[in-house]
C-alpha cells in the first residue's frame, strides 16, 4: 500500500538523472530482492543492513533516493536516521517502508516525505511509483525476465 504524504517539509532535491538508489534495511533477503529489483530497472543500487553502515559511506556519496526500513534492529532505527539525515539538511529524498503494524499511518504520512510510504509487501510499481515523486526522475520499467519481476518483496 502506498500512501502519499499530506504535506512536505521541505522540497526534495531533485536530480537531473536518477543518480543511485540507497536501500537500507536490516533483513538480508529483502535487501537483496529490492536491489535486484531496482537493477532490473537500470537502477544503481547499494545496499546496507543499517543505519550506521549507511552513515559510514563517503558523506560526498550521496544517494538521489533512500529506500528506508523504518525498523531497524541494533542501533539507530530508520526513523531516527531519516531525523539525523534532516538535521544535516543533506536533502536526500526517503521512500520510508514498514511491515510491522505498530507505526500508525498517520504518523508515517507526517514522517513521509514527497515519495511517501510503503507498506510491506509492496508491488514494483508502487516502489518506482515512490522514487520518482522522490527524485522527479521516472524510473523505468523492470524486465519481465527477472525472477520474481512483478511480485512484491519479502516481508521484513
Amino acid at each position: 500500500m502506498f500512501t502519499s504524504p499530506p504535506s512536505a517539509d521541505r522540497p526534495a532535491k531533485l536530480p537531473t538523472s536518477p543518480g543511485w538508489v540507497a536501500v537500507v534495511d536490516d533483513d538480508l533477503g529483502v535487501r537483496s530482492a529490492l536491489a535486484r529489483l531496482l537493477r532490473s530497472a537500470g537502477l544503481r543500487t547499494r545496499t546496507f543492513a543499517s543505519a550506521d553502515e549507511y552513515l559510514a559511506r563517503p558523506a560526498a556519496d550521496e544517494p538521489s533516493c533512500l529506500v528506508l526500513d523504518v525498523h531497524l534492529e541494533g542501533g539507530m532505527s530508520g526513523l531516527q536516521l531519516q531525523a539525523h539525515l534532516r538535521q544535516s539538511d543533506t536533502g536526500v529524498p526517503v521512500v520510508l517502508m514498514t511491515g510491522r503494524d505498530d507505526v500508525s499511518t498517520a504518523v508515517l504520512s507526517a514522517r513521509a516525505g514527497p515519495g511517501g510510504f510503503l507498506r510491506k509487501p509492496f508491488d514494483q510499481e508502487a516502489l518506482f511509483d515512490a522514487i520518482a515523486r522522490s527524485t522527479g526522475t521516472p524510473v523505468p520499467a523492470a524486465s519481465a525476465d527477472l525472477p520474481g519481476a512483478g511480485r512484491p518483496p519479502p516481508q521484513g
